[in-house]
């Protein structure tokens, strides 16, 4: 990094390096029907698809995509997945002490759901994306940090509850100079106490990983159950009903359907129209190769739940990034017709990142940024947890509001979303019903 001047690399998320033999599939044209059409072709998209087919192997299935498979939230990520939810699962805990105030059993048992839940996704990730080689998986763990009494005490508070919930993760809470020896740098400077992080939390869980490649491998999984993707095909108008079926209009046809399912997560307002969840914007640069620092642990870490993250890759390039949950509900879609977001970099956020990084890493305050990039997230309006919300006209879903928390979830509240969609529950109803907005 060029002294403390802000640096703008290449706009394209450096998991494309090495992927340009990519294929994309041709455009829509004309009028295809189907059973049901997924408006959205990243993880949320093509887990729903997956998730369809095997429940039910000969249903038809239309997948579109506006621009190629992982443009959207996940191909923009930076690159791992975590259980749990943001702020882990305290919030929860929380929320559902308020749906259950007199019975601390039913509490426990439901939040015990939840986060096997989540622990269960990964299992199934790991079975089906990170077996596969060529998605570049590291499967290291993760680090919270806390740099003030109050996030230190939210961390404190999420270890208790996983103790309450009887679930080991491999939790563990490091103090003092226990923190410093997990990480080899120098501690942020300017906002930690005395100079020091006051608290970090570790976990066994979690895995870093080339979203890119894994996305598309995902893809090529859902062709060979028999499902069509159309790529570079932008839904022009909200589905719509019309004789009882669904129509969505593309820029080279339509679809006629049964069924519509939404996974479009931050750029659902944009399709659908209405506050259903709210896009915000994450800010992500990728370093030049650099010498390891975590000796093999390429930790995910996070900072003040989530104010800052940051993995170094094991080709020692180090990712980081944070978001920016400024409201972008802005006119997004006008008389009917969807509107673009606007993906370009914002200064002010790149600049306090990359500030951010010469703090926590000043051995690397010249190093080169060779990718800096934006992308939209979603965070749903149900508390700030993901939420699958039914459609009545036209007839449909919509999934997703991951607040940024990587790509478990994106495909774990899929498969309770297909079981919705084809009249099915296999899921206990109180697991259910957490992920629909009251």
């Amino acid at each position: 990094m060029a002294g403390d001047s802000v640096q703008f690399g290449s706009p394209v998320p450096v998991w494309y390096i090495g992927t340009s033999d990519y294929g994309a599939e041709h455009p829509l044209e004309g009028r295809k029907y189907a059973r049901v059409v997924i408006i959205g072709g990243g993880g949320t998209g093509l887990s729903t698809a997956y998730h369809l087919k095997k429940l039910e192997p000969s249903l038809d299935i239309i997948v579109l995509e506006a621009e190629e498979i992982g443009n959207g939230a996940t191909g923009r990520s930076t690159g791992f997945y975590l259980e749990g939810f943001e702020g882990g699962i305290t919030p929860a805990l929380a929320r559902l002490k308020r749906e259950y105030p007199n019975d601390p059993k039913r509490v426990k048992e439901v939040g015990a759901q939840l986060l096997r839940f989540t622990l269960d996704t990964l299992s199934d990730l790991d079975a089906l994306i990170m077996a596969h080689n060529g998605t570049e998986n590291e499967a290291k763990g993760s680090l919270q940090l806390a740099t003030t009494p109050h996030f230190a005490r939210l961390l404190e508070d999420e270890v208790l509850a996983y103790e309450g919930l009887e679930i080991d993760v491999g939790q563990k809470i490091l103090r003092g100079n226990a923190v410093q020896s997990a990480l080899p740098y120098s501690p942020h400077p300017l906002i930690s106490s005395n100079g020091e992080y006051l608290l970090a939390l570790h976990e066994d869980s979690g895995f870093g990983y080339n979203p890119i490649k894994a996305l598309r491998f995902l893809k090529e999984e859902v062709k060979k159950l028999g499902v069509s993707i159309y790529e570079h095909t932008k839904v022009t108008k909200s589905p719509s009903e019309q004789s009882g079926k669904v129509v969505v209009k593309t820029t080279g046809g339509e679809v006629i359907a049964d069924y519509f399912i939404s996974a479009t997560d931050g750029y659902t307002s944009g399709i659908i129209g209405g506050p259903l969840i709210t896009p915000y914007k994450e800010f992500v640069f990728a370093t030049e190769p650099l010498p390891l620092l975590f000796s093999g642990q390429n930790q995910l870490v996070w900072v003040d739940n989530g104010t800052v993250y940051f993995r170094q890759m094991a080709n020692g390039r180090i990712v980081f990034g944070g978001g920016h949950k400024d409201n972008l509900d802005e006119a997004l879609l006008h008389n009917g017709e969807m509107q673009s977001f606007n993906l370009e970099n914002n200064p002010i956020q790149q600049e306090y990142i990359q500030k951010y990084f010469r703090q926590v890493f000043p051995q690397y305050r010249d190093a080169r940024i060779t990718h800096s990039w934006a992308g939209i997230m979603g965070a749903a309006r149900n508390e700030g947890f993901p939420a699958v919300i039914r459609m009545v006209s036209p007839c449909g879903l919509v999934v997703g509001g991951y607040s940024g928390q990587g790509l478990a979830l994106s495909h774990g509240l899929p498969k309770i979303a297909a079981q919705i969609a084809m009249g099915r529950q296999d899921f206990p109803n109180e697991l259910v019903n957490f992920f629909r907005p009251n």
